[in-house]
């Protein structure tokens, strides 16, 4: 779930939580769909604008710069979020960038493989 079930994409934000669809409600009601990920998502969302990209591209971008990421897999529902996706692949994030995803997901390459 490279974009979290659209938390990653920006679609679930502080006071404007409308989950569609009964898999996202189900995924997003347990775990994702906390205070401390929706701040987060927040924080990835002034990053991504600093970029001039989504938070999806952002993401991506992020996964792909990753040592031990072979591929991402992204679904999407329609051809805009397809060619978003795809816009990700110009995205380069510097290691500064790296460090401060890596920092706000408390992730690190070591530990994803």
């Amino acid at each position: 779930m490279p974009l979290a079930v659209g938390l990653l994409t920006g679609r679930y934000r502080v006071g404007q939580i409308d989950a569609a669809g009964r898999l996202a409600q189900e995924m997003l009601a347990g775990e994702l769909l906390t205070d401390r990920n929706l701040d987060q998502v927040e924080k990835l969302l002034v990053i991504a604008e600093r970029k001039g990209c989504t938070l999806a591209q952002l993401a991506i971008a992020w996964l792909l710069a990753r040592e031990v990421t072979a591929s991402v897999i992204a679904g999407v529902t329609n051809m805009a979020h397809l060619e978003d996706n795809v816009c990700a692949a110009d995205v380069t994030l510097a290691k500064e960038e790296l460090a401060a995803i890596d920092a706000l997901t408390g992730s690190t390459d070591s530990e994803m493989g």
